[in-house]
């Protein structure tokens, strides 16, 4: 397992749309098979804890949610895991450049061989985007296999490893689409974690649901179901998406 916190590369001139700038930070992503999404940046900007001091992102990839949890929680440390070469290389050089360096250490790592390894370890909120394909034909792309396939961590894993690194009062938070995420609560429910908050993401009015945000605790009990429109049934933005991104995105 490396660690890393500070990560040099040399300078190259990139295409100009090969990062996503935020208004605190940038997010390169030449290198990367997963690219800034929107729903990942409505998870790391719904995503809240109990002022959180520890919080570990699962598959950090660019480094974006960890860096989104940063700028929410200035006194919180977090640990970003990242096992494809390439992408940890990206996060850390993200990370490094940004004003959040002193809060994020980058494992270039599996989550399996860091939950084995760091065993006594506890958080408060973790954080995780997973790959959600199961059974699905294989892209030639191994780095996009990686990001996008559950051949590197299945469903059924990281409920247990989610069981094992939160601490008893902490949140789980998960995005994946409704199918997945059906599954994913049973899977959760067998290592005693119940949905405690949860986020349903639509395109817009017009379109089905996208994809789901649950966070996941030790407790059994009630929680609301919200619901997000992206733009509304003229195309604009809505007012609840630009209020929740408007720490981040510049022309918020």
């Amino acid at each position: 397992m490396h660690f890393c916190q500070t990560f040099h590369q040399k300078a190259v001139r990139r295409p100009k749309n090969t990062f996503f700038q935020f208004k605190q930070f940038r997010i390169e992503q030449a290198q990367n098979a997963m690219k800034v999404s929107t729903e990942a940046c409505i998870l790391g900007a719904f995503t809240f804890a109990e002022n959180p001091q520890k919080a570990l992102d699962i598959g950090t990839g660019t480094g974006l949610l960890a860096l989104m949890l940063a700028q929410r929680f200035p006194q919180c440390h977090i640990d970003a895991v990242e096992i494809e070469k390439n992408a940890f290389k990206e996060a850390c050089q993200n990370i490094q450049n940004s004003p959040f360096s002193k809060q994020i250490k980058v494992f270039h790592t599996s989550i399996q061989y860091f939950a084995q390894t760091c065993s006594t370890q506890k958080y408060d909120l973790i954080i995780c985007n997973p790959p959600f394909y199961e059974n699905h034909l294989l892209s030639p792309n191994e780095q996009l296999n990686q990001a996008l396939h559950q051949k590197s961590l299945y469903l059924h894993e990281l409920a247990e490893i989610l069981a094992q690194l939160l601490q008893k009062q902490g949140k789980a938070w998960v995005l994946l689409p409704p199918f997945s995420m059906n599954n994913f609560v049973l899977l959760a429910e067998k290592q005693q974690l119940f949905p405690q908050n949860c986020l349903q993401i639509f395109h817009s009015p017009k379109h089905p649901l996208l994809r789901k945000i649950v966070a996941f605790g030790f407790e059994r009990k009630e929680y609301e179901i919200q619901n997000l429109f992206i733009y509304d049934e003229q195309n604009t933005y809505t007012p609840t998406f630009r209020n929740l991104l408007k720490d981040f995105y510049l022309h918020f």
